[in-house]
């Protein structure tokens, strides 16, 4: 089987992925090990004459004897050396120039890939900030730029689709994606505003899966973003530490 195929354990989406092997070489994508696609391998390695059934098949897809892959770990390791070039505040200055902007900006990029890497900034903290580009204008380019802060490789871990009424859906999403970006920040109630701020200090999640009798214990991988095309979207009077809010003067450039 391992001539035709090799597999891994997605730790973030808790499933095993499979890509079909041509003289040792991948072709195409990694995809999850579905229903359709267990059977098939299954049938494949019934055909060619190997003595095993169906079942030793899953058990060997769900086992430890497949490697785990962490698509951050993954991604943020196999990249070159850093050549001493900074190319955070270039890009940082895409959204405004105030000193305040770049420097927290800055900060919040690390803290985000420390999260990624599982660096726990003072040992246990988990990155409490959010950017929120505002403007009163629409077409700015905000939710872009948000979005394309994820390399093509890692464009499946960033999403604008965040409830927090969903429950245990909603916790899941905090340990499957790097990057949430919560669009018109300033529809949230003052009750999810409370609520989002208890969030963002958490390190770890602890959920019970779809279909599933137990609790799980994960570390939280997503970060926070956000844009507003209001103004008074700060509902707290003492104000918040949590959110690092810039205007958004001129459209922001999301191509070159």
């Amino acid at each position: 089987m391992a001539t035709h195929y090799a597999f891994r354990y997605n730790i973030l989406h808790s499933c095993t992925e499979y890509v079909k092997l041509e003289n040792g070489q991948a072709v195409g994508d990694y995809a999850p090990v579905d229903f359709l696609v267990l059977n098939s391998i299954s049938m494949r390695v019934i055909r060619s004459g190997i003595p095993c059934n169906d079942h030793d098949v899953k058990r060997y897809v769900a086992s430890a004897d497949i490697p785990q892959y962490h698509p951050f770990q993954d991604y943020l390791n196999h990249l070159p050396a850093w050549d001493g070039i900074d190319r955070v505040t270039p890009l940082a200055r895409r959204v405004a120039s105030t000193e305040l902007w770049i420097s927290g900006f800055h900060k919040w990029m690390l803290a985000m890939t420390a999260q990624w890497m599982g660096m726990r900034s003072g040992g246990n903290r988990a990155n409490s900030v959010a950017p929120i580009l505002v403007s009163s204008s629409q077409g700015m380019g905000k939710s872009t730029f948000c979005r394309l802060l994820l390399p093509a490789e890692l464009q499946s871990f960033y999403t604008d689709q965040f409830n927090m009424e969903s429950g245990a859906a909603f916790e899941h999403r905090l340990s499957a994606f790097g990057l949430v970006n919560l669009d018109e920040f300033d529809r949230l109630s003052n009750k999810r505003m409370a609520q989002l701020k208890s969030i963002m200090q958490m390190v770890d999640l602890d959920y019970r899966p779809a279909y599933s009798r137990n609790s799980i214990h994960v570390p939280r991988i997503a970060s926070f973003i956000g844009t507003s095309n209001r103004h008074d979207l700060i509902t707290d009077v003492t104000g918040s530490r949590r959110f690092l809010c810039v205007e958004v003067e001129e459209e922001i450039d999301c191509i070159t």
